[in-house]
């Protein structure tokens, strides 16, 4: 829906639905114009209902120029008025434009939000052998499939995220002062691995080494498991 006040306008297409309320009861029309008058078509249907405003610099030109277009169209022979309308549909091109360029860029950074949004829920549930893509995109009101298109921007997905973040947190562990004397199935455990079969299935696979030769080669090259300093 747009909602437009007054000296503004919005673009609706014939075939997609669209809703236009007024926030008072100004004078309004229409101007309708084939999309054969587009030399560059771009996905009319994304832009359906966005308000010319959204543009204000090319938002203004062309809503002055239709307007005057609209109150002097009688004085015009079918020659002019043929040219007048030409360059009022390459306004319409570069408001279209202008405006798509704008949609493009709030769904990038909605979508990097998202992601961010996404790997906080994560965190935050590692330790959950549980955790799927559905319960993640779940918490955030998404599909999951879309969630995972999201984190196939970034060259990975959902769940190969999740396993590589419990890998580096139990790695982590595995050599820490706090962690490093507890069992290695009590790691694997609390980083939402099911079994220490499984964990050093995944870690020698991720590292080249098992989780008890990775700690002991990881303390003999640092010469003992170091406190660290307050």
């Amino acid at each position: 829906m747009a909602i437009l006040g007054p000296g503004d306008g919005t673009l609706c297409v014939a075939d997609r639905p669209y809703a236009v309320r007024h926030e008072s009861a100004p004078d309004h029309f229409a101007i309708r114009l084939p999309r054969t008058r587009l030399s560059d078509p771009c996905d009319l249907r994304t832009l359906t209902a966005l308000r010319f405003a959204e543009a204000p610099g090319v938002g203004r030109l062309l809503f002055a120029f239709a307007c005057d277009l609209r109150e002097h169209a009688a004085a015009f022979d079918n020659i002019l008025f043929e040219r007048l309308t030409e360059h009022l549909a390459a306004l319409l091109e570069t408001l279209l434009s202008e405006l798509n360029n704008r949609a493009v860029s709030l769904s990038s950074a909605s979508q990097e939000a998202t992601i961010i949004k996404a790997k906080a829920v994560i965190l935050a549930h590692l330790h959950d052998a549980a955790l799927t893509p559905a319960r993640v995109a779940a918490v955030l009101n998404l599909s999951p499939r879309y969630l995972n298109r999201l984190f196939q921007r970034e060259g990975t997905s959902v769940m190969r995220y999740v396993w590589d973040k419990r890998l580096r947190n139990a790695a982590s562990e595995l050599v820490s002062f706090t962690h490093g004397d507890e069992p290695v199935k009590l790691i694997a455990l609390r980083n939402g691995f099911k079994n220490a079969s499984h964990f050093s299935t995944a870690f020698r696979d991720a590292f080249g080494w098992s989780p008890s030769d990775y700690r002991d080669r990881a303390l003999a090259m640092n010469g003992g498991r170091q406190k660290p300093s307050t």
